[in-house]
């Protein structure tokens, strides 16, 4: 069943210093949920807290791909002579839109993750994704998508032990 892909890129804050010249960032971000073709925001010019406010639409033709593949936003310095420069990622897993009743909505500031900068998180990036479910029926509610399997490799005496059920 199709469903669509509401995304509002908003703002980015406490990007790295990109141009050490004016020691600011040329900044935008690239949109991508599996192979689907890549969607990007405007190029917010010499800002480090950027604000884009910019609405996109994906089409997603199968509900499963909400499972099985996260949204990905990468942040990049735009270079106008060299090739542009990657900030950081922030991945969004849609499985839990797939598991509730509630209106399948994620917002915040997510944190940019670079893994191969010493620093780990290279600012934070605000945004809403919203799934409309064709017909506005989800697909996964009744299914299986909302139990939560885990496997222990130690004795379940011991993880009774180290579990605080009082807060159950």
């Amino acid at each position: 069943m199709p469903s669509t892909l509401k995304i509002h890129v908003i703002a980015a804050r406490d990007l790295p210093v990109m141009d050490r010249k004016s020691n600011l960032a040329d900044t935008f971000v690239t949109i991508r949920l599996g192979k689907t073709r890549k969607q990007q925001t405007q190029v917010a010019k010499k800002n480090r807290n950027p604000i884009w406010d910019e609405h996109f639409r994906v089409e997603v033709p199968d509900d499963t791909m909400l499972q099985d593949e996260p949204i990905e936003f990468k942040v990049w310095d735009k270079d106008f002579y060299t090739a542009d420069d990657a900030i950081g990622i922030v991945w969004i897993d849609l499985f839990c839109v797939c598991t509730g009743d509630a209106i399948p909505v994620i917002s915040g500031w997510f944190p940019i993750y670079d893994t191969t900068s010493p620093e780990g998180i290279r600012g934070y990036l605000r945004l809403e994704v919203k799934v409309e479910f064709f017909g506005d029926v989800n697909p996964f509610k009744g299914s299986a998508a909302g139990l939560n399997f885990f496997s222990l490799s130690t004795s379940s005496a011991s993880f009774a032990s180290a579990v605080d059920w009082s807060r159950s």
